[in-house]
């Protein structure tokens, strides 16, 4: 009796594991948001796994890279708001150029259309797109 209480323990444990393993930390509250002030400048932010896999069909993030000296990204929120900005910065578009399907990007802008900071963050946690 304790020998195949053993075996049905160590079998309910082997099925166990493999579920355990593959549940990670998954984050949903990284939908695209974009926020402008009347000055024109402004910032968005958002995973481009969640815009793609967000229920609407209005949401968008990601960048680009043209050539080695020019960049930019752009999104658009749930609420149809869009924005984009460009660089030449050689920190910002190396920056830009870690974005992967499964990233986060924040990126600010001034009133002339130009990017003032660019953040690109890579979490596991992150849905792919």
């Amino acid at each position: 009796m304790f020998r195949k209480n053993l075996v049905i323990a160590a079998v309910l444990s082997a099925l166990a594991i493999p579920s355990l393993a593959s549940a990670g930390l998954q984050s949903v509250l990284l939908t695209v948001r974009v926020h402008k002030y009347s000055s024109g400048s402004g910032y968005f932010y958002g995973a481009l796994g969640s815009a793609r896999n967000s229920s609407d069909s209005r949401q968008y993030i990601g960048c680009h890279v043209s050539n080695d000296n020019v960049a930019g990204c752009s999104a658009r929120d749930q609420s149809g708001t869009s924005a984009s900005c460009t660089t030449q910065n050689s920190a910002q578009i190396a920056t830009i150029k870690n974005v992967t399907d499964s990233s986060y990007v924040f990126a600010s802008f001034g009133a002339n259309g130009q990017c003032t900071s660019v953040t690109v963050s890579n979490r596991s946690y992150y849905a792919p797109k």
